[in-house]
């Protein structure tokens, strides 16, 4: 198949990942063409300044997508944000070319969602708490949506054969910097701050790339939070080719989405803190809800509130044994969720479908 991505990204984000993830599996069975504003997976796309949000850009992006449809004989168009989808929409009027989406979130319920959704043939919903809003608040029907949870290559996201706790416990926030994201940093530094005297060899680290506009705010926090510990106990790595060895390396990683499913393919216990709440470490009696929500990011909750977090955190740290076996649930829950093997067919099985209809 002839597959378009298109998205709209100025940073990486787990809707980045999870289409890398889909063309290094499909790479030697479809081609793939990159639509979006900028990407960090691939220096081959089509640059189009999808995340502008106004009607005169909206149009010429859709004429901009429509010329590549043409030129690269695309079949199908997967979209993977709610200007994507716009954009895709009206770029493949009165051609022969399929449309699918994939819903990552949950997007505002105002009169445009629902009057003119845009989310293609089918859409996929990554978790229950998607797929229920997408029915129950947008309104969009039932036959049109179709649970398919995220895919991780568990080849690549895996335990070292032996692999030992790091010597230096590390607590690790992976994600994007920016937004409700920084606030979830801020919370997990105050976390740190009261961690770090109970725990004197503890570290923090921030894997991710600031915007621009929030580092200066990132270094404050970072500032307030190393106040009379050594510098290397909090750090910034900002420059990441390959995540897998610095989850590795991690005692616990911290955050939601795609990041926590990561983690526990690489046998790492998790805290899963997101946007919209958090559950604190997880456990099996938490992970039920968790998958649902996407591990934070979806559904408003309470957040943990910081005293049980810090319970909780301590007794991991303190508690070697019980570090190793929640890794190796987390291997096993990955496992039984999140196989890219299984879930990939699954998506080429909705893209062939959408195809049939011309």
């Amino acid at each position: 198949m002839k597959i378009a991505f298109v998205l709209a990204n100025r940073e990486l984000s787990g809707s980045e990942t999870y289409c890398a993830s889909l063309a290094e599996i499909w790479e030697a069975r479809h081609s793939i063409e990159w639509v979006s504003d900028i990407l960090q997976v691939t220096p081959r796309y089509h640059p189009i300044p999808i995340c502008d949000p106004r009607y005169p850009s909206r149009l010429r992006n859709a004429l901009q997508l429509r010329r590549v449809l043409k030129e690269q004989n695309i079949q199908v168009i997967h979209s993977h944000a709610r200007l994507a989808h716009w954009v895709s929409k009206y770029a493949r009027l009165g051609l022969p070319v399929a449309h699918v989406t994939t819903a990552h979130q949950l997007y505002r319920n105002h009169f445009s969602a629902r009057w003119n959704p845009c989310l293609g043939q089918k859409v996929i919903a990554i978790n229950e708490s998607v797929r229920d809003y997408l029915i129950q608040v947008l309104g969009i029907p039932a036959r049109q949506v179709i649970l398919i949870r995220n895919g991780i290559n568990l080849a690549r996201f895996a335990p070292l054969p032996a692999s030992p706790l790091p010597h230096h416990p590390t607590l690790m926030y992976v994600g994007r910097i920016s937004g409700f994201r920084l606030e979830v940093i801020e919370r997990l530094l105050h976390l740190f701050e009261r961690i770090a005297p109970q725990v004197p060899d503890l570290r923090f680290e921030i894997v991710g790339i600031p915007d621009p506009k929030e580092r200066t705010r990132l270094m404050i926090l970072m500032d307030r939070a190393r106040a009379g510990l050594a510098p290397e106990r909090v750090v910034l790595r900002d420059r990441v080719l390959d995540i897998v060895p610095l989850l590795r390396a991690a005692t616990l990683v911290c955050g939601a989405g795609r990041v926590a499913i990561e983690a526990m393919a690489c046998g790492k216990a998790v805290l899963a803190f997101g946007e919209r709440g958090s559950y604190g470490v997880l456990t099996p009696e938490k992970s039920r809800r968790a998958l649902e929500t996407n591990f934070g990011d979806q559904e408003n909750f309470k957040f943990v509130p910081l005293p049980e977090l810090e319970r909780e955190v301590l007794n991991l740290l303190q508690n070697r044994s019980q570090t190793e076996e929640l890794g190796r649930w987390g291997r096993a829950f990955a496992q039984e969720h999140f196989d890219l093997r299984k879930i990939a067919p699954q998506i080429e099985g909705v893209y062939q479908e959408c195809i049939s209809r011309f």
